[in-house]
């Protein structure tokens, strides 16, 4: 028996840490060591002769600590009403222990314990008269120990005795949390009454029989969230509460920290310090330790206990943050990804409610508070530990991990672009590289726009420097590079989803045409807005000129206006921009259009200048060759589908993506609907395509009354010979020529929608056959909760709907674990931003 042990026994025992409690049989006891004696046999009865003597059994922790105590006489396992039965392996043991019990074997499996006590002690006056069981509590400053009473004359009770000072604090707010949760009246939620409190314990009714423990947030959970924010919200400023101080401020350590609290303060305070201290955000009373084992559920009621950690200042959801995560560390074993799956489900959950609606809350803003406040509470907790608990380093860890990922999607949305582009032209300068921006009509490079990029003229040494400054840079997620003979195309991943494309061109060209010498061009650059350099006006318009009319295209307006500024900024009269001619015989005015005659003049005028002859000439079309097979195998793009039910917010979704793959990642893409359609639709052979199409676009979804096996298994065939054979020509026309091809529904939808494509067969042979279907990189399923979707569009039944879902979901599940290659991914469709946010992350490793 151990020290701690002591201290535990003494505390229900005489009502007091102090004494030695451990008896030893070999020694002759004096009055002061049998003030209370616990020995693990009887002692001869002639030493106890003015002793009460009492017999209690114990069951152990896997150390050898002393886990429960029961009575010995007890023929029940009372016990395992303080025992969270939650998930198999716990519900196993609950039912063993039961059996034990029914068979009257427990004295064969519990060990026992004596204890012998002079006079009237603690134990004598408020236990021993009860039927009881005990539980030791969890180790740490704020141990408790919890009895478990059974009397027929007061009824079931809860008895709880501190162990140590620490442990009074908690038990003066649990008593004050209980008082606030009766006074909020709930409807759906019960809590314990106050029956006896003391300076060294507290008694209160015994509540949770009727209901079971739930390791997923119910209608019970939810329940309890409207009812307690219908009581009261509170709003104030960020920094006027209590919990956002950063742990270590007025803290006297006496100890070395832990490295991984260290760790956890350096992560709290950054993310304070990027945030709107000013902001008004709403609070509540929360209970503060919201978990599967401090409650039990009965249909749409709550049972509610343990409210140490009770308070009234706790940002919105915090409860419901809290259920998850401790659930998913600390019963599940699981990782931030699991807590996120689960936090997606809570987010569609909750647009259900309209509280939470007409608050507008921000999901992630008050995740983020989640996870600063309950940092917080823990922070002092866990110092004060001797030693951490594997399980709280474990979830620590998690608490760093999502804080920052959180910082980066909330606190700088638009900033690690900018400050890169800042510090990146920095460095060049005070490292003196000769480098110049090319085709670019910004004020001030440092803060491009989004859905621009760079073409930077530096020498190829000084290219693969800064590549190799770029892997250093902390703020970067990733790099796509692509080299070629004259060029490197980098592709920089943010780790807040910005993301910038930077041509690094060591030799101008076009085709196997080099326009002009990179040496002399560098010697003539100019400085621009905030110390960046720029290519000279004149060599700029040379380049823009070339760039357009050679890709048989005209001049865009924006640079005509942008280079007349930039050159009266240097004192080039207009006039005499005409008589430079530009070495290709085209006044600049005119070449706002397209003109063959001025490209023949420019390939021509070009073509005669050394670099583009003799040897040079052979070996720039041997390097243009060897790029354009590198161009044709190394740009290999991908295919990705979306599905859902109509309603879904699915085309709205589509064109927004398609957007930003466009403009922000620089990719081409194409849009099919369905299928690769090299095959029309079938009505068109009655109707002709144009009609066809029209019928079907006015034609409401699911309307098709085709009953006949046969002929849908017809209709099935056509269809999958265009995808089977429609599959190649995608790949060869767009996926090996770098497009990201985006399906608006795949061939899932013949497995669980086929009635919108008037075919009636058995889906496991639609699914059978769709291994040797083309399969995208990554599918997406969009849905949202049925309420949702009605409120878009009503032409689907609520019946229809959640069927379709289900259908979906179950597909989905199926292909995610048979084919491993691609990503079957279901996604909660609430709000448009977060989903779109979603669908980028998953498709930019391939991007």
């Amino acid at each position: 028996m151990n020290f701690n042990d002591q201290l535990v026994l003494a505390r229900f025992l005489i009502g007091e840490e102090k004494g030695s409690l451990l008896f030893n049989p070999e020694h002759i006891p004096t009055d002061e060591d049998l003030k209370g004696i616990v020995a693990d046999q009887a002692i001869e009865s002639s030493l106890l002769k003015d002793f009460e003597a009492f017999k209690l059994l114990r069951f152990n922790n896997g150390d050898g600590s002393i886990r429960w105590l029961i009575d010995a006489s007890n023929q029940k396992a009372q016990f395992l009403n303080l025992y969270h039965t939650e998930g198999w392996r716990s519900r196993l043991i609950a039912f063993v222990l039961t059996l034990i019990f029914s068979l009257k074997l427990q004295k064969v499996f519990f060990k026992p314990l004596y204890i012998y006590l002079k006079s009237d002690q603690y134990f004598q006056q408020e236990i021993s008269k009860h039927s009881f069981a005990i539980f030791t509590g969890t180790v740490g400053p704020g141990r408790t120990v919890i009895v478990d009473l059974l009397d027929k004359e007061y009824g079931h009770s809860i008895l709880k005795l501190p162990v140590y000072e620490e442990g009074k604090d908690f038990l003066d707010r649990e008593c004050s949390g209980m008082r606030t949760f009766e006074a909020i009246n709930f409807s759906k939620v019960k809590v314990p009454v106050i029956l006896e409190e003391k300076n060294n314990h507290v008694k209160f009714s015994f509540i949770g029989c009727k209901g079971k423990a739930s390791s997923s947030l119910k209608n019970g959970h939810f329940n309890y969230l409207k009812e307690l924010y219908e009581y009261g919200i509170k709003a104030g400023a960020l920094n006027s509460f209590n919990w956002f101080e950063i742990p270590f401020e007025g803290l006297k350590l006496k100890k070395e920290i832990p490295p991984v609290l260290s760790k956890l303060n350096e992560t709290i305070s950054k993310v304070k310090s990027s945030l709107n201290r000013d902001q008004i955000i709403y609070a509540s009373n929360a209970h503060g330790d919201f978990t599967p084992w401090n409650m039990k559920c009965c249909e749409d009621e709550l049972y509610l206990y343990d409210f140490e950690l009770s308070g009234d200042f706790y940002p919105l959801l915090y409860d419901a943050f809290h259920f998850i995560y401790q659930q998913t560390v600390m019963v599940e074993n699981g990782n931030e990804e699991n807590i996120n799956q689960k936090l997606q489900r809570l987010e569609q959950q909750l647009n259900v409610f309209v509280w939470y609606r007409e608050l507008q809350i921000d999901f992630d803003l008050y995740h983020m508070l989640y996870l600063l406040s309950v940092s917080s509470v823990y922070f002092t907790i866990y110092l004060n530990q001797e030693k951490l608990h594997r399980q709280a380093n474990t979830i620590i860890n998690v608490w760093v991990k999502q804080l920052n990922n959180l910082k980066d999607v909330l606190c700088s949305p638009s900033s690690l672009r900018q400050e890169f582009l800042k510090s990146f032209f920095q460095q060049l300068n005070e490292k003196s590289v000769a480098y110049g921006v090319m085709k670019n009509t910004a004020e001030d490079l440092t803060a491009l726009e989004e859905n621009k990029d760079l073409d930077i003229l530096i020498g190829e040494a000084d290219a693969g420097d800064c590549i190799d400054s770029f892997y250093e840079n902390a703020s970067i997620e990733r790099l796509s590079v692509q080299s070629f003979s004259f060029m490197k195309i980098i592709g920089i991943h943010f780790k807040n989803g910005d993301f910038l494309e930077v041509d690094f061109i060591h030799q101008a060209k076009w085709k196997s045409l080099v326009l002009f010498d990179t040496a002399t061009v560098l010697k003539k650059c100019v400085q621009h807005y905030n110390g960046v350099k720029t290519i000279h006006p004149i060599d700029d318009m040379l380049y823009t000129a070339c760039f357009y009319q050679l890709n048989n295209s005209g001049i865009p307006t924006k640079y005509l206006s942008w280079f007349k500024r930039k050159l009266n900024v240097l004192g080039i009269e207009p006039e005499n921009v005409t008589q430079i001619n530009f070495a290709y015989g085209a006044d600049w005015e005119t070449l706002e259009h397209f003109q063959s005659e001025a490209k023949r003049k420019i390939i021509q005028s070009v073509s005669s200048k050394s670099f583009n002859k003799q040897k040079s000439k052979i070996y720039n079309k041997v390097n243009y060759l060897k790029d354009t097979i590198k161009r044709y195998l190394g740009s290999k793009g991908f295919a990705i589908s979306f599905s859902g039910v109509d309603g879904a917010g699915k085309s709205t979704t589509i064109d927004n993506i398609r957007i930003e793959l466009e403009e922000k990642f620089r990719k081409k893409t194409v849009l099919l609907r369905h299928r690769p359609s090299i095959l029309p639709i079938l009505s068109s052979f009655i109707h002709g395509k144009a009609k066809a199409e029209s019928i079907a676009a006015e034609q409401l979804p699911h309307s098709g009354e085709n009953a006949s096996v046969l002929s849908s298994l017809l209709r099935f065939c056509y269809y999958y010979a265009d995808y089977f054979f429609g599959q190649w020509v995608v790949y060869f026309k767009y996926i090996l020529r770098g497009y990201i091809v985006i399906y608006d529904r795949y061939y899932f939808d013949f497995i669980a929608d086929s009635k919108r494509s008037n075919i009636n067969i058995n889906s496991s042979l639609v699914k059978s056959a769709y291994r040797f279907v083309h399969k995208p990189a990554v599918n997406f399923f969009l849905y949202a909760p049925t309420e949702i979707i009605l409120e878009r569009k009503q032409e689907l039944s609520k019946l229809e709907i959640e069927s379709m879902t289900n259908s979906y979901l179950n597909i989905f599940n199926e292909f995610r674990n048979r084919y491993r290659k691609e990503k079957y991914l279901p996604i909660t469709n609430l709000d448009f931003k977060k989903t779109e946010a979603n669908i980028i992350n998953s498709i930019k490793a391939l991007i």
